[in-house]
């Protein structure tokens, strides 16, 4: 009896979580394409950013004495790694850069 109590619960849950993630509403969301041909000014913009991001980092050679306090909030139910792979990125460039930092992480 117990044993299928917990198996309906995590089932239950596993369909509730499925629900809320696929009951979100995408429809407005904008394309980068579409983006890009109502803002054409911007291309030029996001590729430089882009080759920005992309170069070797130059580590900044400053002396730090307490490192960055970072707390990272984002959504705990999503579709995408978007926002671990974010913060574990901009980890990663923090390094390159020499930057020292504690990240704090927490889900929504």
């Amino acid at each position: 009896m117990f044993i299928g109590l917990i198996k309906y619960t995590t089932l239950s849950i596993l369909l509730f979580t499925a629900s809320v993630c696929s009951a979100f509403d995408t429809s407005s969301y904008v394309t980068i394409d579409k983006f890009i041909d109502e803002n054409p000014s911007q291309k030029q913009l996001m590729t430089s950013f882009s080759d920005l991001v992309s170069s070797y980092a130059i580590p900044v050679g400053l002396r730090m004495e307490k490192p960055v306090k970072i707390a990272a909030i984002y959504p705990g139910i999503q579709k995408s790694n978007y926002w671990k792979d974010s913060v574990t990125s901009m980890e990663m460039r923090l390094d390159e850069l020499g930057i020292r930092h504690e990240t704090s992480r927490f889900f929504q």
